[in-house]
């Protein structure tokens, strides 16, 4: 046996009240029983009738055949239909939304044997209109056996604020989804070296021309650090004394020559290399940007006119 006893927050009973509000609830073959306890019936149906009306949640009762026997004030406000329409009325019919009533239907006939079922449930006006005029609801219902018959109810919960909000953080995700994939075009399109580091050198972001050099994938080396890809220690030693320096200072840095050696096909590049450090709000540089420039036929092209030079002077 269960003794439940029944309060609404911010609400406060006398013992006489508190007294009506205790029921028994017994199990059943195929439901439960109730039985209220000290006062009579319909002194506890009027009080609690009173108390679903100064519930914050819609409450709907019906009976089995889906008539709308109690309606609140909640419901009233939540639905659109004053209790002097409501009662009476098809709980499909008003408060099913049209595409849902075929499974209402099915629900409703397990509703003895299962004692709960869930239900979306809508506002008198269908119709676009500013303001609240369609309201997405959730109804979890309940059935009770009681002496002589069944008693169907439910919460209905206004889920229009909550619905309003999971839309607004899709937006939002969805907008910054589209971002992401708008700089990965923008950086991935970009012939030079582009990347951020963090102070361990791990890399936090990189484009194609990074993942290439290294032969490897833009996803395999985000979280990685340069000594995963390359293994010329001494370049790798120089990119993080430069990282590092850059952070420290909290000043750009240009690398007029760097060499990147490739470890799939042990040829190295050339660059020129831009170095900024990134502030957080606390105004402390957590991690670099790097530009790199690949002025490697620049070189070769430099070098070339030298040995020129130096041919044409010994002749």
């Amino acid at each position: 046996m269960l003794v439940a006893q029944t309060y609404t927050e911010g609400i406060r009973f006398g013992e006489r009240e508190k007294d009506i509000l205790q029921f028994r609830v017994h199990p059943g073959g195929d439901g439960h029983r109730a039985e209220t306890g000290g006062g009579s019936r319909a002194c506890f149906r009027g009080t609690a009738q009173g108390l679903l009306d100064s519930a914050l949640d819609a409450c709907v009762r019906w009976t089995r055949t889906g008539r709308i026997t109690s309606w609140s004030a909640a419901a009233e406000t939540v639905f659109g239909w004053p209790a002097s329409e409501a009662i009476g009325r098809s709980l499909a019919a008003t408060i099913i939304p049209p595409q849902h009533r075929e499974g209402h239907a099915r629900g409703l006939a397990r509703f003895p044997r299962r004692g709960k079922g869930r239900s979306a449930a809508t506002h008198r006006d269908h119709r676009p209109a500013p303001g609240r005029s369609r309201v997405p609801g959730r109804a979890d219902g309940h059935s009770i056996r009681l002496s002589d018959h069944w008693l169907f109810g439910a919460f209905v919960r206004d889920l229009t604020e909550e619905k309003h909000a999971e839309q607004e953080l899709q937006r939002e995700v969805g907008e910054r989804e589209a971002a992401e994939r708008l700089l990965r075009q923008v950086i991935d399109a970009d012939p030079s070296l582009v990347f951020v580091k963090d102070r361990d050198g791990r890399f936090v972001l990189v484009n194609k021309a990074v993942a290439d050099i290294y032969g490897t994938t833009v996803e395999a080396q985000v979280g990685k650090t340069d000594a995963d890809f390359n293994p010329n220690k001494e370049e790798v030693d120089h990119f993080c004394r430069d990282d590092r320096a850059v952070m420290d200072s909290r000043r750009p840095k240009v690398v007029t020559e760097e060499p990147v050696t490739n470890p799939a096909t042990g040829t190295t590049r050339w660059f020129l290399t831009v170095k900024v450090p990134l502030l957080s709000p606390d105004g402390q540089a957590r991690r670099v940007l790097g530009v790199a420039t690949d002025i490697t036929e620049r070189k070769r092209a430099e070098e070339a006119l030298r040995r020129s030079k130096r041919a044409t002077a010994a002749s």
